[in-house]
């Protein structure tokens, strides 16, 4: 009994264990179904907020598609247009029909070749992206030809569409219309180049007219020249005439002057010997004497008179001593003959100067000289001789009444070598003539001859004593 007893107890026990284990059970299945259940309340929930930001996005992405300034439109691995949004259209010219979209894009939207031809379809970029010959195009230019024959530049960006296992299975393009900016860049230099050509217009304009004003004013100086020329020949004419006439009347003055001086002395001095031949041995020996000595005083007289004429014509101590004393001997016989005082101020180096221009210089002083004794009315003169910045200047300067300066066109009327005299002498030599001549306030006159002679001191020098016959 007690064994029976003991078995059902076991057994009792036994159920009761496996009733507690398949309650445990059971709550932990319950559990783990209520879990299961929250989960996947959960995913349901994520699932329907996925969809909700699936349909917004691609809401927003259909309105980006729609009203974005960009034209886009997809086609498929063959060419196939899949996509395009409104901007496309513009950009086309005309909403593609239903047979349209299914032929490729470049059978209606045509790509065109730098020379202007058609470029196929297997060598676009569109297709190439399409078929993974090309990762992708950046920002590259093309030119679209539109089904009305219209054409239009664009910018092109190509991208290709990939599936889930990243096969290529076609492209997306997002292009934009720069013709305008293609117009307006080639306005650009188009006005560029018209503004270079303008400038270089203008530039070729400004130098005609310079070369044009150069040939005007050479004209101009040709003329001037011709004119200078004309009238220094006839110069030149007049002053060979008149060289010519002084010839003749220095020739006919030293013709008068040797028939009625030297020749009348010259007889006398023959009848004075004559009457010596008469003269004998009875004859007063103090009538043979004086009869002697008028001979020698007409003799002696002779003499000066041709050291005279000799003087006149080129005075020998010009050659045998210099400029400086054939001047003061000049100047002295001028100041006896004239009464006029006179000095003369010169640098010692003025005898180093050319002979030449030691001739040119007393010349314009003797002929300057005779003119202040001629017209001038002066009181005073002073000569001076000096070295200024490389040239040689005589400056002869009087205090009389000066003469207005027609006076020199005058003399060339006039037949007068004088004043035409100096300036042709002094020219001849490479020298320069000037004169100055206000009326009431003396005259001026200034001989200038390049020199490259060594330094000049000054010292003043007055005329010599008359009875200096050097």
């Amino acid at each position: 009994m007690t064994a029976k007893t003991d078995g059902v107890s076991e057994k009792i026990l036994a159920m009761n264990e496996a009733l507690v284990l398949g309650s445990l059970r059971q709550h932990e299945l319950t559990a783990a179904a209520e879990a299961a259940n929250a989960r996947l309340q959960q995913e349901i929930v994520e699932r329907k907020q996925a969809e909700v930001a699936l349909r917004e996005s691609e809401r927003r992405y259909r309105t980006l598609f729609d009203l974005g300034p960009v034209a886009v439109y997809s086609c498929d691995a063959s060419g196939v247009i899949q996509q395009f949004n409104p901007r496309a259209v513009e950009l086309w010219g005309r909403k593609p029909s239903a047979r349209q979209t299914a032929q490729r894009f470049c059978g209606s939207f045509k790509l065109l070749r730098p020379d202007g031809s058609f470029l196929p379809h297997e060598q676009c970029a569109m297709a190439k992206v399409a078929r993974a010959e090309l990762s992708a195009v950046r920002d590259k230019e093309v030119i679209f030809s539109r089904p009305d024959g219209s054409q239009i530049t664009v910018v092109v960006n190509i991208a290709p569409l990939k599936s889930d296992q990243g096969r290529t299975v076609g492209a997306i393009s997002c292009f934009y219309d720069v013709t305008e900016r293609k117009l307006t860049e080639e306005a650009h230099r188009r006005v560029a180049m018209l503004t270079g050509t303008n400038q270089r217009l203008k530039r070729e304009i400004a130098q005609r007219r310079t070369a044009q004003e150069a040939l005007q004013a050479s004209e101009k100086r040709q003329k001037q020249l011709l004119a200078e020329a004309c009238h220094m020949r006839d110069q030149l004419r007049l002053l060979s005439r008149q060289v010519l006439l002084a010839q003749e009347q220095e020739r006919k003055r030293i013709s008068r002057e040797l028939h009625d001086v030297i020749a009348q002395a010259l007889t006398g001095i023959n009848l004075q010997l004559a009457s010596l031949k008469l003269l004998d041995a009875t004859t007063n020996p103090k009538d043979r004497e004086q009869t002697i000595a008028h001979t020698e005083r007409l003799v002696e007289q002779s003499v000066n008179l041709v050291h005279q004429f000799a003087r006149e014509l080129r005075p020998p101590i010009l050659d045998d001593v210099g400029v400086i004393p054939a001047l003061q001997t000049l100047m002295k016989g001028f100041k006896e003959d004239t009464g006029i005082q006179v000095s003369l101020t010169a640098s010692a180096a003025a005898e180093q100067v050319h002979n030449d221009v030691k001739i040119a210089f007393y010349r314009v002083a003797q002929e300057a000289l005779t003119n202040v004794a001629r017209h001038a009315h002066a009181s005073q003169v002073d000569v001076s001789i000096q070295k200024v910045r490389g040239a040689a200047y005589m400056k002869i300067t009087d205090n009389g009444k000066g003469f207005p300066p027609e006076a020199l066109r005058d003399s060339n009327k006039n037949k007068r070598l004088g004043l035409l005299g100096m300036k042709e002498r002094l020219e001849i030599i490479g020298g320069k003539f000037a004169i100055e001549s206000p009326l009431g306030k003396g005259t001026t006159v200034t001989a200038q001859v390049p020199l490259s002679q060594a330094r000049f001191k000054t010292k003043r020098m007055k005329p010599r004593p008359a009875n200096d016959r050097r």
